[in-house]
């Protein structure tokens, strides 16, 4: 049953202990078919439940789960620590002393070199899921699917434990070809397996600070995206506390338009201007619809202002090249 504006949000799933999330597997000497990449900063009241969702996932295949804190003020680092020695076979632990966000590192830098799975599912530190097959569902639609890079499910916008709204509308809640998926909206983060590439992206220490829009698009270079109804929504929590929360609309707008921008930029030097037209114009279509009509202007003066850059540093290029 889909739940609806001020109902309550989804419980919290209870975590398996190791032995019984090991016996599961069948083979339990083999690499991990998946890995969860988790990524927290001050957490303290959301890690629990966030982490509760990966220790009860039942699969016929091991898993690992690799949690990056990016030097946490608060007691999120003494959860991770507890449950990391509760729990060795599974979890494995990245902790920062200094904020390597505020340095322009985004944490994909450090998880996404370090997992071994053949895919990764992904989920905030303040997010949770709610569906135990989770795992075993994505991951055997991915394995059926070979045309296929993502499987995503939807999620609900809650806060203060009261559901906000779908993260999704319908109509988003589809299947798309690998054309479709490179110029499609964004899916959210927590709902995402991805198949696992090289992702040397997340190297690049100038990367947009909106990455996850940047992973969708990159994800789209090697295959379609599914959605698969049969997971039940994971939470998406809404809170002051967040990372996302705390910027102001305008500044939210910037660092999307921004990632967008990065991503269209990338298709675009690739030669290929039309699937960069297609895909910036698609994505801030989505972004300007509910804004004023004041702030759609600041918008497009801002993607404007991108584009006028652009030509002219084509032209320096140009110049360049014909002088040497």
């Amino acid at each position: 049953m889909k739940l609806k504006k001020g109902d309550s949000a989804p419980q919290a799933l209870k975590p398996l202990t190791q032995s019984e999330i090991v016996s599961a597997w069948q083979d339990k000497d083999a690499k991990p078919k998946v890995t969860i990449v988790c990524h927290t900063f001050n957490h303290e009241e959301y890690i629990e439940a966030a982490i509760s969702g990966f220790l009860a996932q039942v699969t016929t295949f091991p898993f690992e789960i690799i949690i990056h804190d990016d030097a946490s003020t608060d007691g999120t680092i003494k959860i991770i620590n507890y449950y990391a020695d509760k729990y060795p076979k599974l979890i494995r632990k990245i902790i920062q002393n200094e904020n390597q966000y505020s340095k322009g590192i985004r944490p994909s830098f450090y998880t996404f070199p370090a997992s071994r799975g053949e895919y990764i599912a992904l989920c905030e530190g303040d997010d949770y899921w709610t569906d135990n097959g989770k795992l075993q569902k994505q991951s055997d639609l991915l394995d059926k699917n070979l045309d296929v890079s993502v499987v995503y499910h939807n999620a609900y916008r809650v806060h203060d434990g009261k559901v906000l709204g779908a993260l999704l509308r319908d109509e988003y809640c589809v299947n798309y070809s690998q054309r479709d998926h490179q110029s499609a909206p964004f899916i959210p983060t927590l709902t995402r397996m991805l198949r696992r590439f090289d992702y040397e992206w997340s190297a690049r220490r100038n990367f947009p600070t909106a990455g996850d829009v940047c992973l969708s698009a990159y994800a789209a270079r090697f295959g379609g995206a599914a959605y698969i109804d049969s997971v039940t929504p994971a939470v998406y929590r809404v809170h002051e506390g967040g990372v996302w929360s705390r910027r102001t609309s305008m500044d939210k707008i910037r660092v999307t338009v921004d990632a967008c921008l990065f991503v269209g930029g990338e298709y675009g030097e690739e030669g290929n201007e039309n699937l960069q037209n297609k895909y910036i114009g698609r994505t801030l279509f989505e972004i300007l619809r509910p804004f004023s009509v004041l702030d759609r202007l600041k918008i497009v003066v801002y993607v404007f202002e991108f584009f006028i850059k652009r030509f002219f540093n084509k032209k320096i290029r140009s110049v360049k090249r014909r002088l040497w």
